[in-house]
């Protein structure tokens, strides 16, 4: 069976001021800018392309099985993160996550 392994590795559940987690939460809360991280991982094949998509528009890409993106725009309430990766082989892998960010 072959899978696509996305993982947000921050922001995870967490209160974050600055780019720091300081307590965790039941959902990120963000104040201020952060950097997002994501790692991806395939059991079969490599990864072709990682995408970051904020609210549905893709900010981000590369092709590697790393990204890293610093989040410094100014939004507020409730925003969604998305990561599409594709692999070698064609197969594709889509999470999202839920994020509150202030300023």
């Amino acid at each position: 069976m072959h899978s696509i392994f996305d993982y947000i590795v921050s922001p995870i559940n967490a209160i974050y001021i600055k780019n720091k987690p300081i307590f965790p939460f039941f959902k990120p809360i963000i104040l201020g800018d952060i950097e997002i991280n994501i790692s991806v991982k395939d059991n079969d094949s490599s990864i072709n392309k990682i995408e970051l998509f904020i609210n549905n528009k893709l900010v981000h890409s590369n092709n590697n099985s790393f990204l890293f993106y610093p989040w410094n725009e100014s939004k507020y309430g409730k925003q969604i993160i998305s990561i599409v990766s594709m692999d070698s082989k064609g197969n594709q892998a889509c999470i999202e996550q839920v994020v509150w960010k202030f300023f």
